[in-house]
């Protein structure tokens, strides 16, 4: 028996998103099937009635709605036939609503109230008087989305979630600020993506703490996490900023330098981390490409095997990075990027220890 999910994210990065709850799900062992990719919409086919499934995926930076999947239309005029094979018996004795939800460019040729009709009509003509419609208050939201001119999705919301449930630990909340702070959907992501067991069994190393925004994200999941920082003085305001949410007994804080990182070898399941660079770098008068690659030097030996390190950096790097990964046999997973203004590129590259 399965079901099929369609996993909505907001953001102009659908395909981290998508790869970010899909690290999610290998995380906590949860058996699924890749449908498809398409627009903002992830389609997932779960073969076990997981009870967990919505809290693991209300752990994604990104996410928007978590749908059951009642019918999927490439061809709309083939809705009444496949509207035939769909049951609405979860809807007896209560309220619904069904509203449309348009994703990607502007649509044309669709009409949207017909639709609509068509498939209010198909519920009362299934369950009858056991439903009522409720545009305001509905114990169930049926939602059609539409991803072009002839595709649809409809499907039953299971959960829904808010574009600003992160703003109380946005970077301007934080009792420290830094220019350099990473926002928390950032901070989230690099965090989610390094993780090859769930969030309350894994130990996490951010080698570049600053401020703490990765140590943050972890220790809200139950991670123990350990930052070292070189600075000293932002040790002690990152200090400030776990206190303020109440972390800090999940949380270490080491006063040392990263290339020479005082810990055993094999000890971490996951390193997330964005290190610094440009004037940033220039720590003890190190270049860019000096620092990641004791950097990526040390990770590989207290790593534990098939574990993960995730790294957010400029591309001017990349070569770099893939080069030091490389020597030590890191097995690349994924890289992403997208530019943060004219002068700026940034890469996520996902890399794993066999």
């Amino acid at each position: 028996m399965y079901k099929i999910y369609d996993i909505i994210v907001s953001g102009d990065r659908a395909t981290l998103y998508f790869d970010e709850i899909i690290s999610l799900l290998n995380a906590y062992g949860i058996h699924y099937e890749l449908v498809d990719k398409i627009s903002k919409v992830l389609r997932i086919r779960i073969f076990y009635n997981h009870i967990n499934l919505e809290n693991i995926l209300s752990k994604s930076s990104s996410i928007r709605y978590i749908i059951e999947e009642k019918i999927y239309v490439e061809d709309l005029d083939n809705l009444d036939k496949k509207l035939s094979t769909v049951e609405w018996n979860d809807l007896s004795l209560k309220s619904f609503k069904v509203f449309f939800l348009k994703i990607g460019k502007k649509k044309k040729n669709i009409h949207f109230r017909k639709i609509m009709t068509i498939i209010v009509k198909d519920i009362y003509d299934k369950i009858g008087q056991k439903t009522r419609v409720d545009v305001h208050n509905p114990d169930v939201k049926i939602i059609i989305i539409c991803i072009d001119s002839k595709t649809l999705i409809v499907g039953k919301i299971i959960n829904e979630f808010r574009g600003d449930r992160f703003r109380f630990r946005d970077p301007k909340a934080k009792v420290f600020k830094h220019p350099s702070m990473l926002t928390v959907k950032d901070a989230r992501v690099l965090y989610n993506l390094s993780l090859t067991k769930p969030c309350e069994n894994s130990v996490l190393l951010d080698p570049f703490c600053g401020t703490g925004s990765i140590l943050i994200e972890g220790g809200i999941e139950r991670s123990y996490s350990i930052g070292v920082e070189l600075k000293r003085n932002l040790i002690i305001n990152a200090l400030k900023n776990l206190r303020e949410y109440n972390l800090h007994q999940y949380i270490d804080l080491i006063n040392a330098d990263s290339t020479l990182l005082p810990f055993r070898n094999c000890v971490f399941d996951c390193i997330a981390t964005d290190p610094p660079y440009g004037k940033l770098a220039s720590i003890n008068k190190r270049e860019n490409c000096d620092l990641l690659g004791k950097f990526i030097s040390q990770s590989f030996n207290i790593l534990k095997k098939n574990s993960r390190i995730t790294i957010m950096y400029t591309d001017k790097y990349r070569n770099c990075i893939l080069e030091e990964l490389k020597k030590r046999d890191i097995i690349l997973i994924s890289e992403y990027s997208f530019t943060v203004h004219n002068e700026l590129t940034r890469i996520i590259i996902v890399a794993e220890k066999k």
